[in-house]
């Protein structure tokens, strides 16, 4: 007997979040709910799966391949309309030869036993309604009836066109993931359950009665964690954290000093800011979905709740590409470099490497390298164009860019306002800043700082881009 799943995933109930993601990659347990389905099928002896996907197939297929680890095959159909499945399944159950096929959903999971279904005597189809008389998504049927069913008829009416068929009786679902107050019930169903470990992921041990933590987590002493509560790999619980009950965080977050989450679900690599009251909501990186109010805001302080996504290709590339010019410059400029080097004195200054995330950590650090002002005054009109050559090797060490803001000491940060230094943890240093463009004196402090942090707030590559013609014109200029 084969299993066909209906993957098309797009539920329009949670929104916006499934404009990113497919409703069977919704994590339970920082498990996909798909995988939850495959892994169940798998233990119940079913070796191979139909899926029918529509929206963002490419994700789907990228985690389960061909269902090798399960030891499974899976076969894809794509639709391409996901509110109609049956334009593509209906054609495709015409060349399937079973007798009977386990139709169900790839977010939804009613409990039940599929060997017993299948060897229930039954000739008509036979689908599983809950305690309400609704259809789960689940039951047998045969390969003719589906092939016979309208392409225009959605899942969910699917007993409408079935013809006769029998009703089994089965509780809830345990996961249903079609609502947001269904994702969350899933999770904390699950978490609530203190005895097995099956359905988790293999890297999380229950470390306390309701509790369970995953690989490479750090969690401050002063941090309480109240089961039932999931914390997922390489997260970070700062000072005075309260994490439960009926909280999970997924992997790659970080809970800041003194915020609570309870009756919550954080999704992977979001970072929640300091001293919040995180209830009953959902945080999905910059999005915050209060399941009380049913409202859905984006927040664009990322001193409150922040992406901790990698930096997207072309700035990967941008910096890549940076590191290649300043070691072609430094290669071109060696002739004159090294007199230099020979009659002027080199100096080294500790600066505070950025972007930082791990606040409560030590300052890292970078020695940035530069010539000292001679005493000839000839001299000392050469040193105003080539003092920062040697910073070049900084530039190819990756510890540099070519656009930021002004190096800074650790002194020179902790100096800084309370409010403008986590804009500063978060930008990177430069050996041109928006003053050298926007100013022709010597700006004052406050005049740097206000330049220095509009750049943190809108730091991208174009931007960078833009300051270096400007920079590079400024310079032909003056010239």
């Amino acid at each position: 007997m084969k299993a066909v799943l209906n993957a098309t995933g797009f539920s329009p109930e949670l929104m916006p979040l499934i404009r990113h993601r497919p409703t069977p990659l919704f994590r339970v347990v920082d498990k996909p709910v798909i995988v939850h389905v495959i892994e169940f099928l798998a233990h119940h002896g079913i070796q191979k799966v139909e899926l029918v996907l529509s929206h963002l197939p490419e994700q789907i297929e990228e985690i389960l391949e061909e269902g090798s680890r399960w030891g499974i095959k899976i076969t894809y159909h794509l639709s391409r309309d996901p509110l109609k499945p049956f334009t593509i399944l209906g054609p495709a159950a015409g060349g399937w030869k079973d007798a009977l096929v386990l139709l169900g959903r790839a977010d939804i999971l009613p409990p039940f036993n599929p060997q017993k279904l299948r060897t229930s005597g039954h000739t008509k189809p036979l689908l599983l309604y809950n305690h309400e008389q609704e259809w789960t998504g689940w039951g047998l049927v045969s390969p003719g009836a589906l092939s016979r069913v309208p392409p225009d008829v959605s899942y969910d009416s699917l007993p409408d066109y079935i013809g006769e068929h029998h009703r089994q009786l089965t509780k809830d679902p345990v996961m249903k993931i079609l609502t947001f107050g269904g994702w969350q019930q899933a999770n904390n169903a699950l978490i609530q359950q203190r005895t097995s470990s099956a359905v988790f992921p293999s890297s999380s041990r229950m470390v306390e009665s309701g509790v369970w933590l995953s690989r490479a987590t750090t969690i401050h002493p002063t941090a309480v964690v109240t089961a039932p509560a999931f914390i997922g790999d390489n997260c970070q619980i700062l000072e005075g954290a309260v994490i439960g009950p009926n909280a999970v965080i997924e992997n790659h977050c970080i809970v800041d000093r003194e915020t609570t989450i309870e009756n919550s679900i954080v999704c992977q690599r979001s970072y929640v800011g300091k001293g919040l009251e995180i209830r009953d909501s959902i945080i999905d990186r910059n999005t915050l979905i209060n399941l009380s109010l049913e409202t859905a805001v984006k927040i664009s302080n990322d001193f409150i709740l922040a992406n901790l996504q990698p930096p997207p290709l072309s700035q990967q590339l941008f910096a890549f590409s940076e590191r290649l010019i300043a070691l072609a410059i430094l290669l071109v400029l060696a002739p004159v470099l090294f007199p230099m080097v020979l009659l002027w004195h080199l100096k080294t200054t500790s600066i505070a490497k950025l972007p930082i995330l791990k606040e409560y950590e030590p300052w890292p650090t970078f020695q940035l390298f530069s010539f000292e002002r001679p005493e000839s005054w000839i001299a000392a009109k050469v040193w105003n164009y080539a003092s920062h050559l040697p910073a070049l090797a900084n530039v190819v060490k990756g510890e540099l860019h070519f656009v930021g803001i002004h190096p800074l000491t650790i002194d020179q940060l902790e100096r800084l306002l309370p409010d403008w230094q986590p804009l500063y943890h978060k930008t990177k240093v430069g050996l041109i800043a928006l003053t050298d463009v926007d100013y022709t004196e010597q700006p004052s402090e406050s005049e740097r700082f206000a330049s220095e942090t509009y750049y943190a707030a809108h730091e991208k590559v174009r931007f960078d881009l833009h300051i270096l013609v400007r920079w590079l014109g400024k310079q032909l200029s003056l010239k």
